[in-house]
Parts: structure tokens; sequence; C-alpha cells
């Protein structure tokens, strides 16, 4: 038996390699408009502005996580991430032109939407795109091009809004004008990423697809059977219940950070946006 491969052989070619790079760039534009648009409601709104653009990405996942992690197994998941990093690419440029808190949260609300869409078919597809022994290695990656991309959105803002401001002739709103290049530059992310996922092979759900078409009912009967099996699973095992208890009092906890983070910088370091973004940058990277 051979042995896993190393990190470096892992990330520098074959189909996971373009799959992981596409994760990482996509990571990264996340967090650009992340702390980007907590600014530009922070300009808006104030802290409450903040709070309604952070519940703006929270319900989706919410109200439609368990249902759209449902039916996209019934779906090319290669096709489906594409979709959803290009739907994200081109809803994402107009957050430069928000100039009410109502948009900015539709706008938001639309992007988290298109991440739902793409996010259980990344998930699903890992172990095809590596052998067994690699399993570790590659989740391991997956989380550091989640995560880890934290530092380099943020850092990225704080560069991006030290210079000088875009307006596109009176087109973007003043509250923008200092992020609209993030605005850009995420889309750009977006659309590349997609690009990558589109060079690989087809990655339909093997087993699960359901044979000639319009058979509706039998669809959606496969569906909800397979939240109460979702459902029964989560209440049945302990170790299961208290890692989702764990990962959603650390996300409350991070949630604070970000609600607070913009007033304090701003009222009590007297730094502003880019103030935020240096916060952010230097948490990410300790």
């Amino acid at each position: 038996m051979s042995e896993p491969k190393s990190v470096v052989s892992l990330v520098s070619r074959g189909p996971f390699a373009r799959f992981w790079w596409a994760a990482g760039i996509c990571s990264a534009g996340d967090w650009i408009t992340i702390f980007a648009t907590i600014a530009v409601a922070d300009r808006i709104a104030g802290s409450g502005g903040v709070l309604a653009a952070i519940m703006s990405r929270v319900l989706p996942g919410l109200v439609f996580g368990p249902i759209v992690g449902v039916l996209t197994d019934r779906f090319d998941r290669r096709s489906l991430i594409v979709i959803a990093d290009v739907g994200r690419g081109l809803l994402v440029s107009f957050l430069a032109f928000a100039d009410t808190l109502g948009f900015l949260v539709a706008i938001t609300f639309g992007l988290e939407v298109f991440a739902l869409l793409g996010q259980s078919p990344r998930a699903a597809v890992l172990p095809r795109l590596v052998r067994q022994r690699d399993i570790v290695t590659a989740n391991s990656l997956m989380l550091a091009a989640a995560y880890g991309t934290v530092p380099i959105g943020a850092a990225l803002n704080w560069i991006l809004a030290s210079l000088p401001n875009v307006t596109l002739g009176g087109l973007v709103p003043e509250a923008n004008a200092s992020f609209a290049l993030a605005f850009i530059l995420d889309a750009g992310t977006f659309l590349l990423s997609g690009l990558l996922i589109a060079t690989l092979p087809a990655l339909r759900a093997s087993g699960r697809e359901l044979e000639g078409s319009g058979d509706t009912t039998k669809l959606e009967g496969s569906a909800l059977q397979d939240l109460r099996d979702g459902a029964r699973f989560l209440w049945n095992n302990r170790s299961v219940r208290r890692l989702i208890m764990a990962m959603t009092t650390a996300l409350f906890g991070g949630g604070t950070v970000v609600v607070l983070g913009p007033p304090f910088v701003e009222e009590v370091l007297r730094a502003g946006a880019t103030g935020f973004f240096a916060v952010i940058t230097t948490l990410g990277l300790s």
C-alpha cells in the first residue's frame, strides 16, 4: 500500500488541487465581502445596521440549510458549485451601489442563499477527489482554506480601503466609496473559483439521482425522508449534539466580536473602518 500524499503534492496537481485553490480563493472573497459589508452597514445605520447585516447571513442557513443540503444531492455537484460561485460573483458587485440598509440586507441574503447552494456539494465531493488514506489531510487543508483566509480577507480590505475612493461618476454612494474596490475584487474571486471548479469532471451523486423525468413526488418524498433521518441522527447522537452546540457557542462569540468591533474601533480607538480591518487582520494572524 502506498503512503499518503504529502500536503505539497495534494495542493500542487490533480483535481483536488484545483478544488482546494478554488475553495481558498472563494473563502478569501467571502471574508472580503463579510468585513466590507459590516463596515458599510455601520456607516449606513450604526451598530443596528451591523446586526442586520450579520442576521441576513445567518437566517438563510437556519431557514433553507437542511432543505438545500438534501435537494442538492440530486444534481451534478460540479454544476451546482459553479452556479453558486458565478451567482455570487454577479450579485456581490451590487453591494457597491447599496445606499440603504434594506438594499444591503437583501443583497447579502441573496449571497448567502447562493453560498448555501454550493456549500453542501463542496463538502460532499471531497471523498471523490482524494484516496481514502488522504481524507484526513484533505479535510485539514479544506479547513485551512476556509478559516486561514480570514486575515487575508481583512488585510485586502485594509489595503483597498486605504486607496482613493471609487465613485464611478457618482453612482457609488459615499458610504460605499471606500469599499467599491473590495466588492469588485470579490466578484473576481468568485468568478475565478467557478472557473476552476468548471475544469473538474462531472460530480453527480452516485446512486442518488432519480431516473426519468418529472417524478417530483418521489423526489419530494426522498428529500423529506432524508430530513427526518438527519434530525433523528442528531437527536440520538449525543457526541454530535455536543459538537453542534460547541460550534454554535463559538459562532455566537465570534459574532459578538464582529458586531461590537466597528463601534469599538471607531469610538474608543478612533481608527475608523481601516482600523477595524487592521484589528481583524491581527486577530486572524494570532
